[in-house]
């Protein structure tokens, strides 16, 4: 079984940069690679396929780990292979240093329920892709800055008991992302009382149910732009947004990225 040292990947990386010891790259895999082996990193890393239609098995988990979400956090040592379902996929990886939990006193559970939780997460994984491309003096400074807000949802959140409905209400949306949902609809769902849902909204999910909705949406819309020929008006009506323009400037808002300009990416 191969051990991969630090900032290497069982695919070709074309991008790279070291930013306090933690390395940020992105990386293409074609129909040539050896990238069903298993395999494991030394250090623990996160990818997020924003290209192509892989996913990963992991030793360490009950079932195969399905790319569906785009984003997944693996632990160090932990052994994992590729099942390529696209001819060519690109992915963007964080490697974090070894000592990078005791450095910021923050633990593997935190990270992988940030990468799980945090509505944001594609989006922060495209802009520090954005800032490894650009390569200016302000790059190195933008990229730690979203690394901590990419892993900062996860401790915010122990600090509250996540009430039933909240999970509930987190299901609901995630599930129906392409419905019209009202706030009646969704408290006759959760069963509490819409001035609850209002209240606390912010706290439990870090932003608007209307900034959460267009989230869910914009997030759709990334894996359609890149694994797709649909055009972009019709990922925008799909997407259910009211026009493109709506859809543009929606997405640019969120990703930093005009879709056309991400479907080059």
């Amino acid at each position: 079984m191969q051990s991969l040292s630090k900032g290497k990947y069982m695919g070709k990386v074309a991008k790279k940069l070291n930013v306090d010891g933690n390395i940020f790259s992105t990386t293409h895999y074609f129909d040539n690679n050896e990238n069903c082996d298993w395999h494991y990193h030394e250090n623990p890393h996160i990818s997020f396929i924003f290209e192509g239609e892989d996913y990963s098995e992991s030793v360490h988990s009950s079932t195969n780990r399905a790319f569906k979400n785009g984003v997944t956090f693996y632990r160090s040592d932990e052994k994992h292979r590729w099942v390529k379902q696209s001819r060519f996929s690109k992915s963007a990886n964080i490697e974090l240093e070894s000592d990078f939990y005791q450095k910021y006193d923050l633990s593997e559970s935190q990270i992988n329920n940030a990468i799980t939780q945090n509505i944001d997460t594609k989006f922060l994984m495209l802009k520090i892709q954005q800032e490894i491309l650009f390569k200016d003096s302000d790059s190195k400074a933008s990229i730690q800055t979203l690394l901590f807000e990419l892993i900062s949802q996860s401790k915010n959140s122990y600090e509250y008991t996540i009430p039933v409905w909240v999970s509930n209400l987190n299901e609901i949306l995630n599930d129906r992302w392409n419905e019209n949902l009202s706030l009646k609809e969704l408290a006759n769902a959760t069963g509490v009382h819409p001035i609850t849902i209002s209240k606390h909204f912010r706290k439990y999910f870090g932003c608007t149910l209307g900034e959460y909705m267009r989230k869910l949406k914009v997030n759709k819309s990334i894996s359609l732009i890149k694994n797709s020929d649909l055009n972009l008006t019709d990922i925008a009506f799909r997407c259910g947004f009211a026009d493109q323009s709506h859809f543009t400037r929606t997405f640019k808002n969120y990703t930093g990225l005009l879709p056309r300009d991400f479907r080059k990416f």
